[in-house]
This record gives structure tokens, C-alpha cells and sequence, in this order.
């Protein structure tokens, strides 16, 4: 029986627009035609661990310019890549009331701050594992573990949605339910179907429309999730359908194009 939902944040919950990033550094003089290597050359992966914090890694970007970069402006447009994507939020928050949901990201201090104080992440779930706060990032071990730690939560019971395959293999050799969202256009449509089916089956039934905060919902009396809260739900007027292959038509078409446009 599923009673936990873990959603990652970027490409999930909010869009990523770093192309503009990308630009104005190229724009300075650093070279980012390959990406990989410049990320490890300011060593991102250790800024999303905690190691190093996000001024020092724009100092590190600073100092990589052939001219002279605005701090101001440096750090403001590191902070501006993200858009919310509403469907993910609402269907987080709309499944609140009848599972334990939660966020595991790899994600830096200036970033976190930046996200939580504009979309109020911190609130919008049960809890946050913020990789920078627990000094490991996915797909490590070490990063899933402290998640089960702090959220209590049964792998064997347990929903992981992330937009990259290598995390979303972390979390199953853990023991983790997991779903690969490959875009946020995409991973809306299909977690809504999905929800619908899988957790429709599992505990409770929802009407989903276009907005998840216009769900409805009918509770059995005196019946409880195994972890207390809200009481489970009874269908409503119809039982979920499974999702037929037509329902994932669109997002199957959609990577295909996707890959065609990258050969």
C-alpha cells in the first residue's frame, strides 16, 4: 500500500530555464561548450552537497569571466531559472490530505532559499531533505537513507518522482516505487492519470480537473491511513480507471520528438 509520495524539486515541481545563464556567461567570456566539464570545474556537485557555499561558487564563476562581472547581477540571474509548473504543485498538495508527502532534491543553499521564500516550499509538504543540508546528493545511497531517516518512511510503501534516471535508479535500489517525469509538461499529465489509477487503487479516489485544488473527495467514517491523519476515501461517483495507452500517447509522441530533434 503506497502512504508516501517523495516529488523532486527542479524539473519537477518548478521548470528549469538556464539557457540564459548559460548565455551571459558565454557572453563574459567563459567558455560553456562543455557543459559537463565547466560544472565540474566549479565543482557543483559540492556546492549541492553542502561543502561549498553559493557565493563562493559564484566567486568561483566570477573568477572564470575574461571581464569583469556585477556580483549583483551574477547572483540574480543565478536565481532566475526556475518557473513554477502550478499541475505538480497541485497535485503535491492535493494529495496532502490522504499521504505523507515530501521533497528530496539536490539543491544549493542560495537556491533553496530563493525557491522556498517564493513558492514556500518549506509549507508545501510534510517535509524537505535538502542535499546541501545532508551533505549528499542523488543518486547516493547516503542521500535516500537520510530521507527514510527523517521521514520515517517504508520503501516497500513509497512513491519517488524525479526527472532524471540515474536518481530515479537510486531511489529503486532502495526499494522505492519510482516514476521518471521527463518533462514538467509531460510528468503533469501522466502523474494525474497515474494518481488516479495507482492511488485510486491503493487508498483513496480522486476527481482531478483542470486545477487539483478543485478536487473532491468522501470519507469512509472511523477509517484511518496506517500513519494517522486524514481518513481514507471512498470512490466517488465512478471507480478510477486504469490508464489505457492512450492516456500516455501524448508524452510517449513527445520523447520521441525529442530525441529525433537531438540526433
Amino acid at each position: 500500500m503506497i502512504r508516501n509520495v517523495v516529488f523532486d524539486i527542479g524539473g519537477v515541481l518548478v521548470r528549469l530555464r538556464y539557457q540564459a545563464f548559460i548565455d551571459y556567461l558565454a557572453s563574459a567570456g567563459i567558455d560553456m561548450t562543455d557543459l559537463p566539464a565547466w560544472l565540474e570545474r566549479v565543482d557543483l556537485s559540492a556546492h549541492e552537497r553542502g561543502e561549498i557555499s553559493g557565493e563562493e561558487l559564484l566567486g568561483r564563476v566570477a573568477a572564470m569571466a575574461a571581464r569583469p562581472l556585477d556580483p549583483v547581477e551574477l547572483r540574480t540571474r543565478w536565481l532566475d531559472m526556475f518557473d513554477r509548473a502550478q499541475e505538480m504543485f497541485d497535485l503535491a498538495s492535493g494529495l496532502m490530505g490522504d499521504y505523507r508527502v515530501f521533497l528530496l532534491s539536490n539543491i544549493g543553499d542560495l537556491h533553496w532559499r530563493h525557491l522556498d521564500a517564493r513558492y514556500g516550499l518549506d509549507a508545501l509538504t510534510h517535509g524537505v531533505v535538502a542535499s546541501f543540508r545532508v551533505g549528499a546528493i542523488k543518486p547516493a545511497a547516503a542521500i535516500y537513507q537520510a530521507a527514510e531517516q527523517h521521514f520515517d518512511l517504508d520503501p516497500a510503501a513509497t512513491v519517488f518522482i524525479d526527472d532524471l534516471s540515474p536518481n530515479v535508479a537510486g531511489a529503486k535500489a532502495r526499494g522505492v516505487e519510482v516514476r521518471v517525469v521527463e518533462s514538467v509538461a509531460d510528468g503533469a499529465f501522466v502523474m494525474r492519470s497515474w494518481a488516479r489509477w495507482v492511488f485510486g487503487n491503493a487508498i483513496t479516489s480522486r476527481r482531478f480537473s483542470t486545477s487539483a485544488s478543485t478536487m473532491t473527495q468522501r470519507s469512509s467514517p472511523n477509517a484511518k491511513p496506517p500513519w494517522g491523519g486524514a481518513p481514507e476515501s471512498r470512490a466517488l461517483n465512478r471507480k478510477p480507471k486504469r490508464a489505457s495507452a492512450a492516456s500516455f500517447e501524448y508524452p510517449m509522441i513527445s520523447r520521441m520528438r525529442r530525441c529525433t530533434s537531438e540526433r
